[in-house]
């Protein structure tokens, strides 16, 4: 499946995916379901990470050096943006939470346990205690504690 193509607006559907290109924007629907799974604006991507697509995207994007930064401004999609917009000082993983946890797990092992930032509301938080329960990550910051399912997309970054 070319998505390449489809990010760059320069296919228009086949029997998977659709787009539309209106004022400016892109917009990639599932043609089964007519579901919006991507919308690509000028400086930005949001990917619906329900989609079954959302990997193959994300892989695409990261491709074009365009890294996953969070939760979007619309319900259910994730923001992805060109990476010379970060801070330097991070390098941004999107992965599974549990990925987060088994970095952390293999940190935890060596003398000197490296940093761990996750990214919270547009900004990063230093990671000061992960645990790990029936499923969930306890992920303790600077800033407060939070519950997050070990399949949600995370993500985090440990200092470069």
């Amino acid at each position: 499946m070319p998505l390449l193509a489809f990010l760059q607006g320069e296919e228009k559907s086949n029997p998977y995916l659709s787009s539309q290109i209106l004022l400016g924007r892109l917009t990639l629907y599932e043609t089964r379901t007519k579901s919006i799974i991507a919308i690509a604006l000028s400086d930005r991507y949001l990917i619906r990470h329900s989609s079954e697509h959302f990997w193959r995207i994300a892989e695409h994007l990261k491709k074009m050096d365009i890294v996953l930064v969070g939760d979007g401004d619309r319900p259910g999609f994730l923001e992805f943006c060109h990476s010379t917009h970060l801070d330097p000082e991070h390098q941004p993983v999107g992965t599974p939470a549990l990925e987060l946890w088994r970095a952390w797990r293999r940190s935890s092992r060596q003398r000197s346990r490296m940093e761990f930032s996750i990214m919270k509301n547009k900004k990063w938080n230093n990671v000061v205690e992960i645990t790990f329960n029936e499923g969930n990550l306890y992920l303790e910051t600077d800033e407060d504690i939070s519950i997050v399912g070990s399949e949600e997309v995370m993500v985090w970054s440990q200092p470069t």
